[in-house]
């Protein structure tokens, strides 16, 4: 009895010291790559400039539109101009993948491809998912979204982090010098002058402040009539 108990002890003893050592791999293995990333103080800036401060900044610019479909809550609805505007942002996608990769890097050429063309499906599909939800019918102000706000949204959270994330460094010194010649060799914006930066930072909130506004144009006094039960005066007696 003593002896399987104390075997069945050792057994326990021994997994959980496994268990132990895999922990311990994987905490350094998590050390690595937090140090590949410039440390813990640069990983903690780069979460909330690139996780919550988008988050914020994304849903304030576009909450005119979230509030309006949260409240009315229409149905998916497809109108024929909304394929019309898919098919000019293929052409887009299929432009810019032939002028910027080109035909004969075949491998790369089709991996830009379909990954902007997955992204476009995204961004059109939750455009027309918002109009839908926020009864917004009107052709130009569909167009304006699905074209124009939603896509320029999402490309100006991505600059806005970038911008914020190169200014963050130039002030408080985050990144080491081989971390920040990977990110140079990523992104292009790391290049840019301390005046050009100084101009990206003041240009972040008139930028919000526009899209806020065009969002709010998008669905004010559109779909009053279709949410709203029709009054009609009591003639007088």
């Amino acid at each position: 009895m003593n002896f399987s108990l104390n075997s069945s002890l050792l057994e326990t003893l021994g997994d959980f010291q496994a268990h132990y050592r895999l922990f311990r791999k994987a905490l350094g293995h998590l050390s690595e790559f937090v140090d590949t990333l410039g440390g813990p103080r640069a990983v903690g800036v780069e979460i909330f400039l690139a996780i919550v401060l988008p988050i914020l900044l994304g849903s304030w610019m576009l909450g005119p539109i979230s509030r309006r479909a949260g409240r009315l809550k229409g149905a998916l609805r497809y109108q024929l101009n909304d394929f019309f505007w898919l098919v000019v942002q293929f052409q887009l996608v299929l432009g810019y993948s032939v002028r910027f990769v080109g035909v004969e890097q075949r491998f790369m050429f089709v991996l830009v491809l379909v990954g902007t063309s997955c992204g476009v499906i995204a961004l059109w599909s939750g455009a027309v998912r918002f109009m839908s939800r926020a009864r917004v019918t009107e052709v130009r102000r569909r167009a304006t979204f699905v074209m124009l706000i939603l896509p320029t949204t999402v490309v100006y959270l991505m600059v806005t982090t970038f911008i914020l994330l190169v200014a963050a460094d130039s002030c408080f010194g985050l990144f080491d010098d081989l971390y920040r010649h990977r990110l140079e060799d990523m992104l292009l914006i790391m290049s840019m002058t301390r005046a050009q930066l100084i101009a990206g930072v003041l240009l972040i909130p008139p930028t919000a402040w526009v899209l806020r506004r065009a969002a709010n144009w998008v669905v004010s006094e559109t779909g009053i009539a279709a949410s709203t039960p029709a009054i009609h005066a009591i003639p007088a007696q």
